[in-house]
């Protein structure tokens, strides 16, 4: 029920900051795509015997909609988004397979220095996964909740590379009548943003 309301959540704040953003037309600022993300990482994790271990390789685009001016504070240092995430993970353990879907949630930054910026990241996945496990029984639908915290370097006047930490957690959110212990996952990721005026 948590997955659920959070996707209630991002859906209606994106709807109201859209709303904004169309009756300030004309106007700089307001709720607009402003980062585009490239990233990849590894994944790893335990799981129940006789599978024990579970990895991956991440896969994913991040599209950043500014909430500055939607909230009420334009003139903040830091920026914080409405964060879009396609991704895929090609599963190397315990059998080969992909985790494919869409995450939805927040991603906020703040300068640290003239080049060092501090982010955090929250999102909810609903994502297709393609493996059997214990924890989740037969392959199908599930949640993805990803937590993060990292750096960013800009390197560019509208370019940034990114390291960053992980932890996920996959879960059915209990929609399904097989067992849901869930799997826990810490993931290094690392990305490139291109920055738009």
């Amino acid at each position: 029920m948590r997955q659920k309301g959070a996707l209630v959540f991002f859906l209606s704040l994106f709807l109201l900051c859209a709303s904004n953003t169309y009756a300030n037309e004309g106007k700089r600022g307001g709720f607009r795509l402003v980062e585009k993300t490239f990233g990849t990482g590894y994944g790893f994790g335990d799981i129940k015997p006789p599978q024990d271990d579970y990895s991956s390789l991440l896969f994913y685009v991040r599209f950043g909609f500014r909430l500055n001016d939607c909230w009420g504070f334009p003139n903040h240092r830091g920026e914080l988004q409405f964060a879009v995430e396609p991704l895929f993970n090609h599963l190397l353990q315990p059998n080969s397979g992909i985790l494919v879907g869409v995450g939805l949630g927040f991603y906020y930054w703040y300068p640290l220095g003239q080049h060092l910026s501090w982010y955090s990241e929250v999102n909810v996945a609903p994502h297709y996964l393609s493996i059997d496990t214990i924890e989740q029984a037969d392959a199908g639908f599930n949640f993805l909740d990803v937590v993060g915290t990292g750096l960013r370097w800009h390197f560019a006047d509208n370019k940034t590379i990114n390291l960053g930490y992980r932890l996920r957690h996959i879960s059915d959110a209990n929609i399904s009548d097989g067992p849901n212990s869930g799997i826990d996952t810490h993931s290094v990721v690392l990305s490139v943003t291109f920055i738009s005026k």
